[in-house]
């Protein structure tokens, strides 16, 4: 639900009003999960996971990009307003669920608390990780589907109607799958994610 708040905070036409409101947000997110692990966040730590833009010049370059493309290219094809809330919502999301994720079994600092050097440290593998799970060669686990069923007495419209839904319902658990390769693969990559500071 914050996800969707922290998206729909992009739909607000004043200039200040959805970065503030977004970054209200993502820090709510930080706090609960933080909280719901035994733990503190300083403000400065905070600040930095809840930041809205990237500090990555990468990532936002692309953002960038991708806010040019809706913006002046595809503007003609129909309501593509929705992608920057969208990006905002999936970003805002994969804040909460990769932060939890390495709570919940990369951290190996002893502190009770979370402050600026550690929330650097997962800001660069969060940011990272939503760039990597965009590649195409990232090694992705893919859950085996079952086996396909002897006979299929559906007619060719229900089929493809059917293959239509199934598969806009799988892309959040594909998304997601994506989201733990990258990020456990870098975090695999990331030197001083032992060191206590």
């Amino acid at each position: 639900m914050l996800s969707l708040l922290g998206g729909a905070s992009g739909v607000v036409p004043l200039p200040f009003l959805p970065s503030r409101m977004q970054q209200r947000v993502r820090g709510a997110i930080v706090h609960d999960v933080a909280q719901r692990h035994g733990l503190v966040v300083t403000p400065e730590a905070r600040q930095i996971l809840a930041e809205p833009d990237s500090p990555d010049p990468q990532r936002a370059r692309i953002r960038s990009l991708a806010n040019y493309v809706a913006g002046r290219i595809l503007r003609r094809l129909g309501p593509v307003w929705v992608l920057t809330p969208a990006l905002a919502a999936i970003e805002t999301y994969a804040l909460g669920h990769l932060l939890d994720r390495y709570l919940d079994g990369m951290r190996k600092r002893s502190s009770v608390r979370i402050a600026a050097s550690e929330a650097h440290l997962v800001r660069r593998m969060i940011d990272r990780s939503l760039l990597r799970a965009l590649s195409p060669d990232l090694p992705v686990h893919n859950h085996d589907a079952g086996e396909a069923a002897v006979e299929d007495l559906r007619e060719d419209f229900t089929r493809l109607t059917d293959g239509v839904l199934l598969f806009t319902a799988s892309i959040p658990a594909w998304l997601l799958r994506r989201l733990d390769a990258a990020f456990d693969l870098i975090a695999s990559e990331t030197p001083d994610l032992d060191e206590e500071r």
